[in-house]
């Protein structure tokens, strides 16, 4: 039996060097080396968080008291009846709110323009929860707080 399995290995190792060409690095070796393909990549969003608080998303912009104050009774399309320094009154846009234009007015949102001290103006957007409460949000195109640089001699 052991005769058998002896010449059954021969004869396969003949047969391989055989089929293999001449020039051949693994002449007679009959092995192959292969590296697998590394997995691929893992491309689906994954929850990521960073330490320390951030700035909060229900903040109002600074230096906003005065807008902070207003109160709406009623948005519509155009026209907005609204409630500070005491009185009720109803503006639309073109009408002037604490020193801003009303530039539009839609149900829940008031946008306004208001001067800058330097640069385009400023955009101020009210936005108004269920009960009538303002949040106020201030776009500005220049930082207010940026220091002047220092003359060049």
């Amino acid at each position: 039996m052991k005769r058998a399995t002896v010449l059954a290995l021969v004869v396969l190792a003949t047969s391989a060097a055989a089929q293999e060409p001449a020039g051949s690095s693994h002449a007679g070796a009959g092995v192959q080396v292969a590296v697998p393909s590394p997995p691929p990549p893992d491309l689906a969003p994954h929850p990521a968080s960073v330490s320390g608080a951030g700035a909060s998303r229900s903040r109002d912009s600074a230096g906003t008291a005065a807008f902070k104050a207003i109160q709406a009774r009623q948005i519509t399309t155009g026209t907005a009846r609204l409630v500070w320094a005491n009185a009720e009154r109803t503006v639309r846009p073109g009408d002037a709110i604490e020193g801003a234009v009303v530039k539009s007015i839609e149900p829940g949102r008031i946008v306004l323009s208001r001067p800058a001290r330097e640069g385009p103006d400023d955009l101020v957007v009210l936005t108004f929860d269920a009960a009538g409460r303002a949040r106020v949000r201030v776009y500005a195109a220049a930082d207010p707080g940026a220091a002047a640089a220092p003359a060049v001699r």
